[in-house]
């Protein structure tokens, strides 16, 4: 198969849907636990929104608890791994569809 066909088939893959909602419903955890746990402390962090790094504006990291960190870190790793998986997504998608136009 040539490397043109075989791009072209990565863009297609059943399988790029698949990890795309696999890494959304990561996301969705990270983001439902992060706000679960923010919910105790909703008085200390009142117009926040969903901003999650906006915490450490708010108070250093050595303010928070332990458990309140790793919820921040988790969501935004989720949220990173997720702009990637979609950027690459898109550049291949992108690249194949000028290579069959051209």
């Amino acid at each position: 198969m040539s490397n043109h066909l075989r791009q072209g088939a990565a863009a297609d893959n059943p399988h790029n849907g698949l990890m795309l909602e696999v890494l959304l419903l990561l996301y969705l955890a990270a983001s439902l636990i992060h706000f679960t746990h923010n919910a105790e402390f909703v008085q200390g962090y009142p117009s926040l929104g969903f901003d999650g790094l906006l915490h450490y504006t708010r108070a250093p990291i050595a303010a928070h608890t332990h458990g309140m960190n790793f919820t921040i870190g988790f969501e935004v790793v989720a949220a990173a791994i997720l702009l990637l998986y979609l950027v690459v997504r898109a550049r291949r998608s992108f690249g194949a569809a000028v290579r069959r136009r051209g």
